[in-house]
């Protein structure tokens, strides 16, 4: 699936599901339990970390049953296919929208950049990405193409903010989808419209009077402080080249520690944060009345989709 995104929504969003690499989502082929990382036959599905239990919040039960789906549907077509549906471990800080006024946390953690920029040297290989790895050019074509569909025949939608969000209309995701939610289109409209919506509010926000009038006055703090940039976007970019210039991993992240600080500092005395995230709300709670419609319509989806993954869940129960 491609769509276009705004910078800041970009920065400011985190995929709720831990997925595989190419994705995965139907048929009918064996589901097996096994460990992490355990290797799969092909035409099998291994669920690393085991089913989900009844009680697992939708999102997490609806990303495991499109795996799944998705997944047996993979397997039938001849490849081996591994599902985890728990969200990985990380140490992964906050991702604010408009900044940071959370001094004790930037004093400990910077922007987070540092932490991200440290991956475990024993962290295990994801399988799906190591077996793409090891297919020829020909079957990971395949495997695309299934998984996909034909990039040809494709299911659009475009959102409020000017985003344009497509989908195969024949791969395993789709039947996933299809099989989950019903009608491709609707869902598609819905889901992204609701999971982007960053992309259409942030923009909004940071054109707004009120937040412009907040943003000079943290600019002002920062500037008195020593510290030149045009908002908290452009200050974690600065720190995230630090660790491309700095002469170690500890300069940066004691540059980035400071400059975290100086921002959240600056945004407490000043109210940006508290100014720009209040804005945020009142547009989130203006569109929601607008669109009650559609957001009736999106809970619905989603409680017919619950049901089919229960009843998954009992058929591998």
């Amino acid at each position: 699936m491609s769509e276009t995104r705004d910078d800041d929504a970009r920065r400011s969003r985190r995929w709720l599901l831990w997925a595989v690499a190419a994705g995965l989502a139907v048929g009918a082929a064996a589901v097996l339990l096994r460990g992490a990382w355990q290797p799969a036959a092909a035409g099998e599905v291994v669920q690393v970390d085991g089913v989900p239990g009844v009680a697992t919040p939708d999102e997490e039960l609806l990303g495991w049953a499109e795996q799944t789906l998705a997944a047996r549907c993979m397997a039938d077509r001849g490849f081996r296919v591994w599902v985890r549906w728990r969200p990985a471990p990380t140490e992964e800080g906050p991702h604010p929208r408009y900044g940071s006024d959370d001094v004790a946390w930037a004093a400990a953690n910077g922007f987070g950049i540092g932490a991200q920029r440290r991956a475990p040297a024993t962290q295990a290989p994801e399988p799906n990405r190591a077996y793409l790895a090891k297919l020829s050019d020909d079957r990971r074509a395949a495997y695309d193409l299934a998984y996909h569909g034909d990039p040809k025949q494709t299911v659009s939608v475009s959102l409020a903010g000017g985003a344009v969000v497509r989908t195969g209309r024949d791969g395993c995701l789709s039947a996933a989808r299809t099989e989950l939610f019903g009608d491709l289109a609707a869902w598609l409209r819905l889901d992204s419209g609701w999971r982007n919506l960053d992309a259409e509010v942030v923009p909004a926000v940071t054109a707004m009077p009120e937040y412009l009038r907040a943003l000079t006055r943290w600019r002002g703090c920062m500037r008195a402080a020593g510290h030149e940039t045009a908002d908290p976007g452009a200050l974690r970019d600065e720190a995230s080249q630090a660790y491309r210039t700095a002469p170690s991993h500890e300069a940066a992240f004691d540059r980035e520690r400071a400059s975290a600080v100086q921002e959240a500092t600056c945004a407490a005395q000043t109210g940006f944060v508290k100014t720009a995230e209040g804005l945020d709300a009142a547009h989130r709670a203006r569109l929601a009345e607008q669109r009650a419609g559609d957001r009736a319509a999106y809970d619905a989806i989603r409680a017919a989709g619950r049901q089919r993954a229960l009843a998954l869940l009992t058929e591998l129960s």
